[in-house]
């Protein structure tokens, strides 16, 4: 199942670009390591509150920019919706 989500939370993330590395040049796999923790918490099938916690803290833990949770609880509907609906 992760090897089946990882390329759509790809998708996601690279489209959100949450640090907007990017949109500055930075390679397509920017996020692999991020990516690779996050496809997890969408195998381990949490609530969609608590992958969006997840995903926060995942970039909390790289940058000093906090991103909004209402940004990442979108992100986590939209991967959702692609692999469980």
């Amino acid at each position: 199942m992760k090897l089946r989500a990882i390329p759509i939370v790809t998708k996601h993330i690279n489209q959100w670009d949450p640090l907007g590395l990017l949109a500055i040049g930075a390679p397509d796999d920017e996020y692999k390591p991020e990516i690779e923790e996050i496809a997890i918490f969408f195998v381990d099938n949490q609530d969609l509150v608590t992958i969006a916690e997840d995903i926060q803290k995942t970039f909390d833990d790289i940058t000093p920019q906090r991103l909004s949770f209402e940004a990442c609880l979108s992100v986590t509907e939209k991967v959702w919706a692609e692999l469980y609906e």
